[in-house]
């Protein structure tokens, strides 16, 4: 992409065009970055604002790519080799290295959806990377010491470098995640957190998203299929069934939606007076009542007619039946509907097989 910049030892001078074009692209990228770190939480149409910071950012870090061995060589110029013939070893490493390149991208391919779905996936993804850094840079320095020939020329030193630290860097962050859930303690815990908001990729195959928060109104974003992506809206609860990691990143092995906490029975009978109290004449279809198997025709005209009538009520539950005549110990509550215009008793007894209570039958207790 450049003109070559030799001095006459063979070395390569620095060059200001590119280091100019190089801090140039760095500085375009930073820019593009700042809106879009900013904006990248806002809903609706705003979000397409950050499209044109996003291809002009991505545009810049292509041609720095691209460019990548050129600017290698200006900041690190070559020197002159004194060996006249190649050794093998040397010709073999960049070999090696590319390899590992493709090694590390095939591995974090198959392990991607793995960190998706971890609890703070991407800083175990830096984490893991780190560690290949580290070790490219040992590496590079043994090399260096023991095998410096292979630095001595342009695309063998760039197909060494590159290959070590991106190669290392993907192979670690991707071995990092592995042995983090496959190594996960085995035991299954679950959690309730809010969904913030969820969001759909479309592309060559169609993605989508749930993001969650957690401490400090942290986000991270979880992979889900069509199904599980459907059952949850945005701002209501999921529950997350959780492996601990072998680094102790806790992996998302399930997305439940949460159940219903249980009524108890006195919950549960509260509810029934209520709706007994707002049976509609009009619509028999209203006659149907959560927690209730069936309301008789007697009981119903009995509150319509309460309900016709009563500006207020009130509601008791006692445990037990009537007494004798007007019950005979088979119900397990009396609920008693207390209003301006007449007291009823309901008798209720629990259905077991279909959760759900029976009405037994009722009794008027006073006008008023």
């Amino acid at each position: 992409m450049y003109k070559d910049n030799l001095n006459s030892q063979g070395e390569n001078k620095p060059n200001a065009e590119i280091r100019k074009d190089f801090y140039k692209r760095i500085f375009y990228i930073g820019l593009c970055i700042i809106p879009i770190v900013l904006f990248i939480d806002r809903k609706g149409s705003f979000r397409f604002l950050l499209l044109p910071f996003l291809v002009i950012g991505m545009y810049q870090l292509i041609v720095i790519v691209v460019s990548s061995r050129d600017i290698t060589d200006d900041f690190f110029p070559l020197k002159a080799s004194s060996e006249k013939t190649i050794r093998l070893l040397d010709k073999v490493i960049p070999g090696i290295t590319t390899i590992l390149f493709f090694v590390g991208l095939i591995f974090l391919i198959f392990e991607i959806e793995i960190f998706d779905n971890t609890i703070y996936g991407t800083r175990l993804f830096w984490m893991g990377g780190s560690v290949g850094i580290v070790l490219a840079i040992i590496l590079t320095i043994l090399l260096k010491l023991l095998r410096p020939g292979i630095y001595d020329e342009s695309g063998s030193r760039y197909t060494v470098y590159y290959g070590l630290f991106i190669g290392l860097f993907l192979t670690t962050s991707a071995l990092t995640g592995f042995i983090n859930h496959h190594f996960a303690i085995p035991t299954t815990f679950c959690k309730k957190y809010v969904i913030a908001r969820k969001s759909i990729s479309t592309g060559r195959h169609t993605e989508y998203f749930l993001f969650i928060k957690f401490n400090n109104n942290r986000k991270e974003r979880f992979s889900v299929d069509k199904t599980r992506y459907d059952l949850f809206e945005e701002g209501g609860e999921i529950e997350l069934c959780m492996l601990k990691g072998k680094f102790g990143f806790d992996y998302v092995k399930d997305f439940k939606k949460p159940e219903k906490p249980a009524l108890s029975d006195s919950n549960r009978l509260m509810e029934i007076g209520k709706m007994l109290t707002q049976l509609d004449t009009l619509t028999p279809v209203s006659r149907f009542i959560p927690h209730v198997v069936r309301v008789g025709n007697g009981l119903f005209q009995k509150m319509t007619d309460i309900h016709n009538h009563a500006t207020s009520y009130d509601f008791q539950i006692t445990r037990g039946d009537l007494d004798y005549p007007y019950g005979d110990n088979k119900a397990d509550y009396v609920l008693t509907i207390i209003s301006d215009y007449h007291d009823v008793a309901v008798r209720l007894r629990h259905n077991e097989s279909l959760d759900k209570f029976d009405i037994l039958g009722y009794m008027t207790l006073c006008n008023k």
